[in-house]
């Protein structure tokens, strides 16, 4: 990795200190190991003794690394690191609050999830319900752990989430309505099961929840393409316009794939009438993502211009 190397010559002032090794740091998992171990220690200050050879957890190696005096800011600015971004800047009790608030967030939707599909069916014996539950936990779960191990800024941007999150009072209703829709389109589908409305066959529900699986790999495409993809309306100091992958097609890629996964989450639980429910679900959208151009063409430098490069907002020669 010798752009590291170069990296961190350079914030010492282009002296090579025998800061090698450091730059062969690598993510597993929960744990930071070295690719080239060594029994030397880095010693550049007198009160850094960075041990390699060894796994350490984040926090550990964020005290290592805060004690080199490394100008993080300076580096990124220039330097592309393959090191995730959090290493820079927790500790050990920042990184288990995560974890807690993670865990039991996800804990908390999967019993919501449960309860609005199972009570309204008034059974158990809702198959479609159960596969629905497997797609989805596990698509969602994928993605965050992946996101968690290579760009946790990416993840807590993700979280903050919901009305109390939202800075523009439009985006407050409007997110309160995004909720009330997902709701209903769980909800919805369960009351049609259990009175027989308009039941999908098995080879429809398998198909959408293909579907499913394909508008997570779309969030996982947007995700890796803007790691500023947060949860809220905001622009954050020195956040750039992204205009590849999926962004150089559709401005809001990251609403077309919702658009994929609400439209096949009714057929994967099987009631077709539920699929109507797109209909008043779109105008809340569009208002969205209107009142989103908006405020990103005043805010982020260079946005205008990107909208006049990419002229469609979800679907390609659509709209």
């Amino acid at each position: 990795m010798p752009v590291l190397r170069e990296a961190l010559i350079e914030s010492q002032g282009g002296k090579n200190t025998n800061t090698g090794p450091l730059a062969d740091i690598f993510v597993t998992g929960a744990f930071i190991g070295v690719l080239k171990p060594a029994p030397t220690a880095i010693n550049r200050t007198g009160v850094a003794n960075v041990r390699l050879g060894q796994k350490r957890t984040f926090g550990e190696l964020h005290r290592e690394v805060a004690a080199l005096k490394i100008d993080r800011q300076a580096i990124e600015r220039r330097y592309r690191l393959p090191l995730p971004r959090f290493i820079w800047g927790m500790s050990d009790q920042s990184m288990s609050n995560f974890y807690v608030r993670g865990v039991l967030a996800n804990l908390i939707t999967l019993v919501i999830l449960l309860a609005c599909l199972f009570i309204p069916a008034g059974t158990l014996n809702y198959w479609q319900a159960w596969v629905f539950v497997a797609v989805f936990e596990v698509s969602a779960q994928a993605l965050g752990i992946y996101f968690l191990v290579h760009d946790r800024q990416l993840v807590e941007r993700r979280m903050n989430i919901g009305p109390a999150a939202e800075q523009r009072p439009a985006q407050k209703l409007i997110s309160a309505f995004f909720i009330l829709g997902f709701v209903g389109f769980v909800v919805l589908p369960a009351f049609d099961h259990r009175f027989g409305w308009s039941p999908v066959g098995p080879t429809e529900s398998v198909i959408a929840n293909a579907m499913i699986v394909l508008s997570f790999l779309l969030f996982f495409v947007v995700m890796k393409s803007n790691s500023y993809a947060a949860s809220t309306i905001q622009v954050e100091e020195g956040q750039p316009v992204v205009s590849t992958g999926p962004y150089g097609y559709v401005r809001h890629p990251m609403y077309s794939g919702a658009l994929l996964l609400l439209g096949a989450m009714p057929l994967a639980l099987g009631s077709w009438w539920s699929v109507l429910l797109v209909v008043p679900f779109f105008p809340v959208l569009v208002w969205r993502i209107l009142d989103e151009e908006s405020f990103l063409r005043k805010n982020l430098p260079g946005y205008a211009e990107y909208m006049q490069r990419v002229r469609y907002r979800l679907v390609p020669r659509v709209w």
